[in-house]
């Protein structure tokens, strides 16, 4: 840090442990949260049931929305673990990641069911 023209050393950062022990909790809700959304991911395989018989099935897009859905969500945890513990590591507020990380896993899983029934037209 830079004042009036001569460098000064910053404290150094202190950890508030409050958010040590809240990101930790929020992690292993998080965890169990990418399990749950990888299982709701699989179901949309149960999308294209009506295929053949009474629908147009683009199976190539069901396909692909599967698995968005099923690997989406791990993909999203390793992501949101590693960003948590960096910032646990430099010392910086932490608890946010995992809540946004639930909230992009939803979405992901969300918008792979969206895709996938978009992909079964009724004839």
């Amino acid at each position: 840090m830079v004042e009036n023209g001569t460098m000064t050393a910053q404290p150094p950062r202190t950890r508030k442990p409050w958010d040590a022990t809240l990101t930790i909790f929020l992690l292993v809700l998080f965890a169990g949260w990418v399990i749950l959304c990888s299982f709701a991911g699989a179901l949309v395989a149960f999308v294209g049931d009506s295929c053949g018989s009474s629908a147009e099935c683009n199976y190539d897009l069901i396909g692909a929305a599967l698995y968005v859905a099923l690997f989406g969500p791990a993909v999203i945890g390793v992501i949101v673990l590693a960003v948590t513990l960096v910032r646990l590591v430099r010392k910086r507020i932490a608890f946010f990641v995992p809540i946004i990380g639930a909230l992009l896993t939803a979405g992901v899983v969300a918008a792979a069911y969206a895709v996938a029934s978009g992909a079964v037209v009724p004839s």
